[in-house]
């Protein structure tokens, strides 16, 4: 029988509620089991339809098909109420080992707020050969944690990568799946945090939510690793999403997010695509942390930092990462402990 989990008081960290009903102007009328990718000529992908349903992706010129996905992690007879996946590179595996020894290793979590998540990380093919090299094959065999799907592991194709992640999620976990978190491979996640907070009576009775840090106005690159073309996305603006860092999703989020990928224009950006134009269209409000909470690029170690509120560390070395995790779990702890103390002197 599966143990009830102790419901928090909510979280005072999560500050805005972020809410657009505005439908997007291209839509299409795609059946909803079908993804179309509408993308300039030089993308590799802008002949690719993709069948969630029959988890295959069919080239529209050559009509050629072929899986989506060439191995996947053992999910065992897990049966977890919240599952993360991390998008990370196929070269990748220092910083795959050091998640597996932080954040993803299962002894950190052994009471009932902060419970064992599904950690698993998404790779694709290597660009410079369109293969799996051998290193990475053995990995696989080895940590069985690892989803490959099948197309290259490039920066346009976050987007798709994260989307076929979403559905292979959606079918293979069951009924007691509650959330989703998506990071990248070179973030320090605060477990402790996400976990306590997701669980908490926040989001008891919210069934369609994102959770992040959302940026408002971010301005369109036009130019440079971000670059946008106005044939790609006219606007000047983005709409309201959330950072790609780190976000949470619900399972009903979810579902929606993947069958708005029928009507709204692919954009080979992940974070603006999945948490902005599709959440918009599928009219699913997005929670924001503080920009505080969220430790990006420039980070450095400082005595002043309040661990207990920040929910991830992203862009530093593996060095400052792996120290950064101790400062977690020394926080972590402390908090424990210091309420154990107040529950046995009451008692």
């Amino acid at each position: 029988m599966q143990q009830q989990r102790k419901t928090p008081k909510k979280d005072p960290v999560i500050l805005t509620h972020q809410k657009d009903h505005v439908l997007l102007h291209n839509l299409s009328n795609l059946s909803m089991t079908t993804t179309r990718i509408y993308q300039s000529s030089s993308s590799n992908i802008s002949n690719l339809i993709i069948n969630f349903k029959e988890s295959r992706i069919v080239d529209n010129i050559t009509k050629k098909e072929i899986q989506c996905y060439l191995m996947e992690p053992d999910i065992g007879g897990e049966d977890p109420d919240i599952v993360i996946f991390v998008q990370s590179r196929p070269l990748a595996r220092s910083a795959r080992d050091l998640i597996r020894n932080t954040w993803a290793n299962g002894s950190y979590y052994n009471d009932d707020v902060t419970g064992k998540p599904f950690v698993l990380f998404v790779c694709g093919l290597d660009p410079s050969c369109n293969c799996v090299c051998d290193n990475l094959t053995a990995e696989i065999l080895t940590n069985r944690d690892i989803l490959l799907v099948n197309i290259q592991d490039t920066y346009d194709n976050l987007t798709l990568k994260g989307l076929l992640t979403m559905h292979w999620i959606l079918k293979r976990f069951g009924g007691s799946l509650k959330y989703v978190i998506k990071t990248d491979d070179d973030v320090m996640l605060n477990t402790f945090r996400w976990l306590s907070i997701l669980r908490s009576s926040s989001f008891n009775n919210t069934s369609s939510f994102i959770l992040g840090h959302v940026w408002q106005r971010s301005k369109v690159k036009r130019e440079g690793k971000y670059r946008v073309s106005k044939e790609q996305y006219p606007e000047e603006y983005y709409p309201p999403f959330c950072a790609g860092p780190g976000y949470a999703m619900s399972r009903d989020a979810m579902t929606v997010l993947l069958k708005m990928t029928s009507k709204v224009r692919y954009l080979n950006r992940e974070d603006v695509f999945i948490t902005g134009l599709l959440a918009a269209a599928g009219r699913i409000s997005r929670y924001s942390f503080s920009k505080d909470s969220y430790k990006l690029y420039s980070f450095k170690m400082k005595n002043n930092i309040r661990w207990e509120s920040t929910m991830l560390v992203h862009g530093t070395d593996i060095i400052t990462r792996r120290n950064v995790w101790r400062k977690y779990v020394t926080n972590y702890r402390l908090k424990v402990n210091s309420l154990f103390k107040i529950f046995f002197t009451a008692s």
